[in-house]
């Protein structure tokens, strides 16, 4: 059940909060079922009019839309960060190389793929060879999982990427 995401749409944001960031996440893509698709280009274009850096991660789509939620909203994308399994399902590929390639011939222009125990890899907008990091697994000590989340990374990537994360 993906309850009040299901229903979540551009017409609930309010854009002069937008309007004081310099960067814009769109996090919990294919699981906010009113907002996939032509409402999250929608937004992420006005962002872009506005100026802003904007970032997107993905969650599962279990219903297999992939590519067809999210390929519009790909030129509107300074920052795609799906993992490896997700990135596979969208792009058909199975190479991080490959796939990056397949992102960028969309639009995106920064992608950053989660590995998991392997860490990231990174392709910059300006650069055709990728970058890859280590894990941070193990940054909770009391949390046990297997991969960091894209909060835990953006950190790892901010001083690559010419970024500066504020609160």
């Amino acid at each position: 059940c993906t309850g009040t995401n299901a229903v979540f749409s551009e017409k609930d944001i309010d854009y002069s909060i937008v309007d004081d960031c310099d960067m814009v996440f769109v996090t919990g893509s294919f699981l906010l079922d009113t907002f996939d698709g032509e409402e999250t280009m929608k937004f992420l274009k006005k962002c872009k009019e506005m100026g802003k850096t904007t970032f997107l991660d993905v969650c599962w789509d279990a219903k297999g839309k992939w590519g067809e939620l999210l390929d519009m909203s790909m030129p509107y994308i300074d920052y795609l960060m799906p993992s490896i399994d997700e990135a596979v399902c969208i792009a058909k590929k199975e190479d991080p190389d490959e796939i990056a390639d397949v992102f960028r011939s969309k639009g995106a222009k920064n992608i950053i793929i989660k590995l998991g125990s392997k860490g990231a890899y990174l392709r910059k907008e300006d650069e055709q060879k990728a970058r890859k990091t280590t894990s941070l697994r193990g940054i909770r000590k009391t949390h046990k999982r297997t991969s960091p989340t894209s909060a835990e990374k953006l950190p790892e990537f901010s001083a690559e990427v010419g970024l500066v994360l504020t609160r």
